[in-house]
């Protein structure tokens, strides 16, 4: 969700605060590129992998599997 500034005024802001995620910014071709071509390294992207898997799953549980 791209904005000018944070505001909780979209349904979507809102339910991803509820989730427990905060803004941020990453490079969508780079997340493309590492979710396409596992041989590249890896940690670099783990924290927006694991932003991404917690924003799939909808849950408010950082530990949840």
């Amino acid at each position: 969700l791209k904005q000018e500034g944070y505001a909780l005024r979209s349904r979507f802001s809102q339910q991803m605060h509820a989730l427990g995620v905060r803004p941020a910014s990453f490079s969508k071709y780079c997340l493309g590129a590492s979710l396409l071509y596992p041989w590249l390294k890896q940690n670099n992207f783990k924290r927006t992998h694991l932003l991404v898997q917690k924003i799939m799953r909808g849950t408010n549980h950082d530990n949840a599997n």
